[in-house]
This record gives C-alpha cells, sequence and structure tokens, in this order.
C-alpha cells in the first residue's frame, strides 16, 4: 500500500531506476519495465522520456529501450556506505555471485525481524510463488532468520516466543515452547543449514560470527536441480568462508 504521503510519480520513477539498475548493461524496452514493475505502458513511456531529457537515463534506440544515465552514475560517484556490515559483505557477496550466479544476501535481526542488509540476485529466478526473501519478514520463515534467531539469549528467544507465537505453518516440526527452545539449541551448533522445499527451491544459511556471537547470517536461495552434489558442496564451502571473512573484518 503507497504512503498516503508519498509522491505517486516519485514512486514510480524509482521503481523503474531500480529495475534498469538490476541489468544496467541491458536496455530496457518500455513494455518490458511496464511488465516487470507493474505498470501501464503510457505511464512507463512519459517517466522514461522525462529521466532521458533530464540526463538519468539513455535512451538507446526505439528497438532496444533505456540504460542508466551519466547522471545517475555521477550521483553514485559521491555514495559512502555508512553500514560497516554491508560495506564488507557486499563485495563478497559479489564475488559470489558471478562465481554461482546465484542470489545471496546478509540478514540482521532487529526489533524481532529478519531485515536485509545487503542482497546479490542470482541470473535467474528461482520459480516460488511469494515474493523472494522480502526485505523484513518473520525470521521463522527463514533458515537465516532461524539462525538469527539461535543466536539470541534464552531469555530473548523465550520474550520472541511470547510475542509472537507459535510458528504454525511456517516452521514445521515446531508446535510449541519447548519444541521452539529446543531446535535453536541445536541450530546454534550447526555450521550451516540446508533445505530443499516441494516447490523445487534450494536453501542455505550460515551463522556471520564474531567474538562467537552470531551478528547476521548468510543465505542463499536457488534452484534445488542447481543445489546437488559437488555443486552443492562448494556452495556450502563459499558461503562458510564468506562467513568467517565478514566476521573477520567488520568492526561493529
Amino acid at each position: 500500500m503507497t504512503d498516503r504521503n508519498s509522491i505517486q510519480v516519485l514512486e514510480r520513477a524509482f521503481l523503474i531506476l531500480e529495475e534498469i539498475a538490476n541489468s544496467p548493461n541491458v536496455p530496457h524496452p518500455v513494455s518490458k519495465l511496464a511488465e516487470k514493475t507493474g505498470l501501464k505502458v503510457p505511464t512507463v513511456s512519459k517517466i522514461v522520456r522525462t529521466m532521458n531529457n533530464l540526463g538519468y537515463l539513455e535512451f538507446a534506440g526505439r528497438r532496444c529501450g533505456y540504460l542508466l544515465g551519466h547522471k545517475t552514475v555521477d550521483l553514485s560517484r559521491f555514495y559512502r556506505d555508512s553500514n560497516p556490515l554491508r560495506r564488507v559483505a557486499s563485495p563478497l557477496l559479489h564475488e559470489f555471485r558471478e562465481q554461482f550466479g546465484e542470489y545471496i544476501c546478509v540478514s540482521v535481526l532487529l526489533n524481532g525481524k529478519r531485515h536485509l542488509v545487503c542482497v546479490e540476485l542470482g541470473r535467474t529466478m528461482v520459480p516460488v510463488s511469494s515474493r523472494l526473501y522480502p526485505e523484513v519478514e518473520n525470521p521463522c520463515r527463514t533458515l537465516s532468520g532461524r539462525i538469527l534467531l539461535s543466536g539470541l539469549s534464552r531469555p530473548l528467544q523465550e520474550k520472541f516466543f511470547d510475542r509472537s507465537g507459535i510458528p504454525d505453518g511456517i516452521w514445521p516440526g515446531v508446535q510449541n515452547r519447548e519444541e521452539f527452545l529446543k531446535e535453536l539449541r541445536r541450530i546454534r551448533k550447526q555450521p550451516y543449514l540446508i533445505e530443499c522445499s516441494r516447490g523445487g527451491a534450494g536453501m542455505a544459511a550460515c551463522p556471520i560470527v564474531q567474538d562467537r556471537r552470531i551478528i547476521a547470517s548468510l543465505g542463499c536461495f536457488l534452484p534445488e536441480i542447481r543445489f546437488r552434489g559437488e555443486r552443492q558442496l562448494e556452495i556450502l564451502d563459499a558461503m562458510t568462508d564468506i562467513a568467517k571473512k565478514i566476521g573477520d573484518s567488520i568492526l561493529l
């Protein structure tokens, strides 16, 4: 739902800009941008023409579409990420995506919710019905979130359960407080978690540890067919190596 204080045309402009930025080296036709963003073609056409005139997009030709413009590139030169976790993790996640071509993200736990800190999208989308790893969600829903919960102290875990209740339907096998706490104790001892869904998706997650404390989690999401045998082991080795590098490098 759109915030009543927001300006709709700005929201739409940035939605289009983000879509183009996801594949910055490929021109984006208006029809494809409309399809991806859910906006009407005339609306997209007006917005991209305006952004092109201002220099934030570049028109690559009628049969091609739009690319990021020089002003967008110029603005990014002055950006300095103030989040130390994201600064350390981003290049490592990018290397992982370049090597494997799969989705990978770093998450933290804030106010009882799992928040995405940084993410690299896979080259091909995983066929799932729900939105892929929303930015904020119930931590019980994902392996990454469960790892984050396992890093809490026992009193905080109990407080989370009292507030959130039984994660029925989103965490198979956890039906009461005792099972919830027992499962978190088990997870706390694991170097990583893996899971394959009925929809054909493979998931993996591992803790990012600093001074024996879980400060974040690393998660990967990919088709199960690409998460088997030697490749599965290679991905898990790469993830645990990335997690260690982040934990050793970050200054919080």
